[in-house]
């Protein structure tokens, strides 16, 4: 199916979203790899953090629940990426009749309204700690506000490196599957 099929097919679904496939898989790219920056900025200030909440050991100063956002918001992510795989194979084949394809685009807006939760995640949560681990005094009024941007997370111990390691697997994995199947 080329490009042109492509267009008039979604302007007569009447989708949300007007921009194609591979941009939207750019995007899951984009964000998954932005996570791998989460680690750095905050070990960089893990001892500011250990002073900020009173934390003892390293994986309490880097269970964060920050960390807990950030990683729904790969996961949700990885699963627009996961889907939008899906339907650039089934396109690839070029057996999809005109409704089929209408149909898959409306699926296709869900996954991308998916995307966009997962985007707002990290895109808004990871400058804040990268602007935090180069401009420690930066986030003081936040503080002084009440937004404790190192609130440690007791539930469950999810640590800042393992999140930003899911996000960069995730990112090469989908990357190398992408750049094969299509």
């Amino acid at each position: 199916m080329d490009e042109e099929q492509y267009e008039a097919a979604m302007s007569e679904a009447g989708t949300a979203f007007s921009f194609s496939l591979t941009s939207k898989f750019r995007i899951v790219i984009a964000t998954l790899l932005l996570s791998t920056v989460a680690a750095p900025a905050v070990y960089v200030r893990r001892d500011r953090i250990r002073t900020i909440t009173g934390t003892e050991s390293l994986s309490e100063t880097l269970s964060l629940s920050v960390g807990v956002l950030i990683f729904f918001g790969i996961v949700t992510t990885l699963v627009a990426g996961l889907a939008f795989l899906r339907f650039a194979q089934q396109r690839s084949g070029g057996s999809m009749t005109k409704e089929e394809l209408k149909g898959q685009l409306l699926i296709e807006d869900f996954f991308t309204f998916w995307l966009a939760f997962g985007v707002v995640l990290v895109w808004s949560l990871v400058p804040v700690l990268v602007v935090a681990g180069l401009f420690p005094s930066s986030i003081d009024w936040l503080y002084d506000i009440g937004v404790a941007v190192y609130r440690p997370f007791d539930a469950v111990t999810v640590d800042i490196r393992l999140v930003s390691g899911v996000g960069g697997v995730a990112a090469l994995v989908l990357s190398a599957v992408w750049r094969l199947g299509t």
